[in-house]
């Protein structure tokens, strides 16, 4: 869901076109005819590479004929999320799809740095420099971006 004063591309009725509407009319972007929404499953707590987890699950069938297929087919996507980092910061997410077949993305060795810890961390490889960009095109990418 986009923020308050942000736009979410919907497309209009018929043409086939994208454009950007209001937010209630957004989901109609992600769901192509006869698909229906995702069942959604809370799948509780765990332990996900040393981190506390939230896991969810989202299954959808693609109905026979929906999109060129004979049989109905069922797509699933399994996320872990963290919350311990003061955001939702996904841990694991597996797919299983009948177009691309089975994928995970998963992070690992993940560390939480003291303050100071990591200031090595972003210092770029030597023979590389560090160019800082002209305050002029900074005002002018902070114009061009969506106010929070």
């Amino acid at each position: 869901m986009p923020a308050a004063g942000m736009s979410a591309a919907t497309p209009s009725r018929g043409d086939g076109v994208v454009r950007f509407g209001d937010e209630s009319r957004a989901p109609e972007a992600i769901e192509p005819p006869g698909i229906d929404r995702p069942t959604v499953t809370d799948l509780g707590t765990a332990t996900v590479n040393g981190l506390e987890t939230v896991g969810m699950r989202y299954e959808h069938t693609i109905p026979a004929g929906a999109m060129g297929n004979r049989e109905p087919m069922t797509v699933m996507t399994t996320i872990w999320r963290s919350r311990d980092f003061g955001f939702d910061l996904p841990v694991r997410t597996e797919v299983a799809d009948p177009f691309s077949g089975r994928s995970v993305q998963e992070l690992r060795n993940i560390r939480v740095l003291a303050p100071g810890e990591g200031e090595n961390l972003f210092r770029p490889d030597p023979g590389w420099n560090v160019v800082e960009t002209p305050a002029r095109v900074s005002r002018r990418l902070d114009a061009a971006l969506p106010q929070r």
